[in-house]
């Protein structure tokens, strides 16, 4: 399975457990959290994902937003929020949004905007 499918796979996944918690009224919110909790965790331990593997098709075909670094004209697909979990931390080479690189997962906060987050693939 390729990283694209892989990632298709987790998105669906996730949104299949948001709607359960939406749809199910009978679920308490305790109830509702636990699930996407234990979908969520089920998912980090199968999926660690080298995003460096993308092609900058797979980023515009899985519609990762875009960002262009001021005055550099640098592209940068924005990685989308809900992947944070999934990243590999062993594969991290990102450009920020401010035009620094990170090589280290650790170095990444949790703060998106728009569902993306500030860190992202740029292709030349």
């Amino acid at each position: 399975m390729s990283i694209k499918e892989t990632i298709i796979g987790i998105t669906n996944s996730l949104a299949v457990a948001a709607m359960e918690g939406y749809e199910y009224s009978s679920w308490d919110n305790d109830f509702r959290a636990e699930q996407i909790n234990e979908r969520i965790n089920h998912m980090k331990e199968a999926y660690q994902l080298n995003l460096l593997d993308l092609t900058e098709q797979d980023c515009k075909d899985l519609m990762f937003h875009t960002w262009t670094v001021d005055e550099t004209e640098i592209k940068i697909y924005v990685i989308p929020f809900y992947l944070l979990q999934f990243i590999d931390p062993d594969y991290v080479n990102f450009t920020c949004i401010d035009g620094s690189v990170i090589i280290q997962k650790s170095q990444m906060d949790n703060d998106h905007r728009y569902g993306s987050l500030a860190y992202g693939l740029t292709f030349n």
